[in-house]
């Protein structure tokens, strides 16, 4: 059981978040800090030390990351020297932007990649043993290189995630790891590729629709991903399925620019959205509330942070 909510450094730095999930009733305070490659122990700097993770502890949160984390897998700087190891586009062109993935056929790319995940994992300890290490962000990250376009994104996605389960296990035997779904194909079933005992399920339905409920029969975007969703659970049970929702994102209400724009899901649809997911078996959920700073909440408040946490409690 989780009810996490996802901020980013920035509003960690500015906002008072530890005391602020805390009273609005969530249990985990999740950090991220954004899609691009960067660097992410730079990005988290002091919400990866111990006194940050005793801070979130004495509040009554656990501490986890939710990351895109190519450029901790597979550095840049490769790219020169190995331009094979980067995903390649459906035009065949190896991708060499912010948002590049990697290519899962390339000659020991399972062991950079684990070895990436396991650095990676030593350096963020989760206090849940959930890790979130993500690839790029970007609906083209997927290769679709003649060896890998033999396999389906779905696929593709697992094999990768498996990579990544591999790696954070042998920095934690307790890991367990993030199979993301949210670009097309993701949410499709896998084929070909088994996942890894240690994965989890992250549903995060991107582009929905927030005006109306996940579970508004007549709206085609929403009906499309609940049956993606019930598709999923076919594979994966519910209790090894985590809901990964934009609920409270501001930074997405807002096209991830300023000025700020209001909150465009009611409290009644995400008490609706839960209701639903709940008759599913599932009790795992989180929601971005990137860019809900102090400008935020000064001019627009705070009713659908609390009406969230309050519509979680009721139900978990």
């Amino acid at each position: 059981m989780k009810k996490s909510i996802i901020v980013s450094p920035e509003d960690c730095r500015n906002t008072d978040w530890v005391k602020k999930a805390a009273d609005a009733g969530f249990d985990t305070l999740a950090l991220h800090s954004g899609g691009r490659r960067h660097d992410l122990l730079e990005a988290l700097a002091e919400f990866r030390t111990p006194e940050f993770r005793a801070r979130c502890t004495g509040a009554g949160l656990s501490l986890e990351y939710e990351e895109h984390a190519a450029e901790a897998f597979l550095p840049s700087e490769l790219r020169a020297a190995h331009p094979e190891y980067f995903a390649c586009g459906e035009d065949g062109i190896r991708q060499s932007g912010e948002r590049a993935g990697w290519c899962p056929s390339a000659p020991g790319m399972r062991e950079r990649i684990a070895a990436g995940a396991e650095k990676l994992a030593r350096a963020l300890r989760p206090s849940s043993h959930n890790y979130y290490f993500w690839g790029a962000d970007s609906k083209e990250c997927i290769c679709r290189c003649p060896e890998c376009a033999k396999f389906s994104r779905a696929d593709l996605n697992v094999l990768n995630a498996n990579m990544i389960a591999e790696g954070v296990l042998r920095a934690d035997p307790q890991a367990r790891a993030a199979l993301l779904a949210y670009t097309p194909g993701t949410f499709e079933l896998p084929e070909k590729v088994v996942p890894h005992a240690a994965l989890f399920l992250e549903f995060a339905p991107f582009h929905r629709h927030y005006d109306v409920p996940l579970t508004d029969p007549s709206d085609e975007v929403n009906s499309r991903f609940r049956a993606d969703l019930l598709k999923l659970l076919t594979v994966f049970p519910a209790e090894r399925v985590h809901v990964l929702e934009y609920w409270l994102d501001v930074s997405y209400f807002s096209s991830w620019r300023r000025p700020l724009r209001k909150i465009g899901c009611s409290p009644e649809v995400m008490r609706r959205d839960l209701e639903f997911y709940y008759s599913l078996g599932i009790r795992n959920f989180a929601t971005f509330a990137v860019m809900m700073n102090e400008t935020y909440s000064a001019q627009f408040g705070d009713e659908e942070l609390y009406a969230c946490g309050e519509a979680l409690n009721e139900l978990l």
